[in-house]
């Protein structure tokens, strides 16, 4: 997944980046102290922000962090300057929050407030629509509504699976019960540290699949899985570690995760390069007929409208994105 996704134009890899490095830090303030570990989550949390903002979670993250230290841990904590990652943070995003103010009039996107009642995947597309608890409940029925969010959660389960590739999930499942069962001072401590990732991962799944759906069919949870999901692997270790008593059968069973890991990130990349090649194909054979077409009002210039819009750029044409209404509604816009 990371070797695809740092070949493509995307914001995933450096929000894992942003997001792993404030978890981090946040533990390392929570359990030594000092004011610099928060001063540098509050920043990594606020570009991971300005990166994807689903990075919001982070602050919920680390309300209930503190509360889990304060309820479990049995050796002395550093919460009190855990208010500098907020604030910071805040600093951070202030300038881009300023810009969209003094550009569409609002914090965010117009879209936020509406997606919490999305009812189909093509309302992504809507113009001059409100969408509200009202408009949801009368294109749904509650037994629809209630059965859209199981399937994507079950469907974001099977992501979490498959997003480790092979042997991974068995081990990092395994490392997890493996810490639990323990019950000593050693596996708190190990618990402890892997909280805010814990919490992170249960927020994100309440956040997509039960609350905005729409967006994790889109495949926003697979993303927001995928930026804390390095933060897990170390479960895996420590289940390898646990399992494998033999230090030179471990090491041949990690080479053999790492080579089968390489394997599929190699063959992924050949078959995501053939499926661009024959898209881009496809749109250059539509482009091509574009530019056939008679022009009808002189300018010599063809803007296209469609939902994909950033192909279209690598065959050389302008185009904006259609929305999701009338024929009549799509001319007048």
């Amino acid at each position: 997944e990371y070797m695809l996704y740092s070949l493509r134009t995307d914001t995933l890899i450096p929000s894992a980046l942003f997001e792993c490095l404030s978890i981090l830090l946040i533990v390392r303030g929570l359990r030594r102290g000092g004011i610099l570990p928060f001063v540098g989550s509050g920043i990594a949390a606020g570009l991971a922000y300005l990166t994807r903002n689903d990075a919001v979670l982070l602050l919920p993250m680390l309300i209930v962090t503190v509360i889990v230290y304060a309820l479990w841990s049995r050796e002395k904590f550093y919460p009190r300057a855990a208010v500098l990652v907020p604030l910071v943070a805040l600093v951070v995003v202030t300038p881009w929050l300023i810009r969209n103010l003094n550009a569409i009039g609002m914090l965010g996107s117009p879209e936020t407030s509406s997606m919490f009642f999305f009812t189909d995947h093509s309302d992504h597309y809507a113009f001059g629509r409100h969408f509200t608890l009202e408009t949801m409940l009368a294109a749904q029925t509650p037994a629809q509504i209630v059965g859209k969010r199981l399937f994507e959660l079950a469907a974001a389960v099977k992501v979490m699976i498959t997003s480790f590739d092979g042997f991974l999930p068995v081990a990092v499942a395994g490392g997890l019960l493996l810490l639990i069962q323990r019950r000593s001072d050693d596996a708190r401590r190990r618990l402890l540290a892997l909280a805010p990732t814990l919490i992170l991962l249960l927020g994100i799944l309440v956040a997509y699949p039960i609350l905005i759906p729409y967006k994790s069919q889109a495949g926003s949870f697979k993303k927001a899985y995928l930026s804390i999901l390095p933060l897990l692997l170390p479960l895996g270790a420590y289940g390898v570690e646990r399992a494998v008593a033999d230090r030179r059968l471990r090491l041949g069973v990690m080479a053999l995760v790492v080579a089968l890991l390489a394997f599929d990130a190699v063959d992924a990349v050949r078959l995501e390069q053939q499926l661009n090649d024959t898209y881009l194909a496809s749109v250059e054979t539509m482009a091509a007929q574009a530019r056939a077409l008679p022009d009808t009002n002189g300018d010599g210039d063809i803007i296209l409208m469609a939902q994909d819009p950033y192909i279209l750029r690598f065959a050389g044409l302008r185009s904006i994105m259609f929305p999701n209404e009338d024929r009549d509604t799509i001319i007048q816009i």
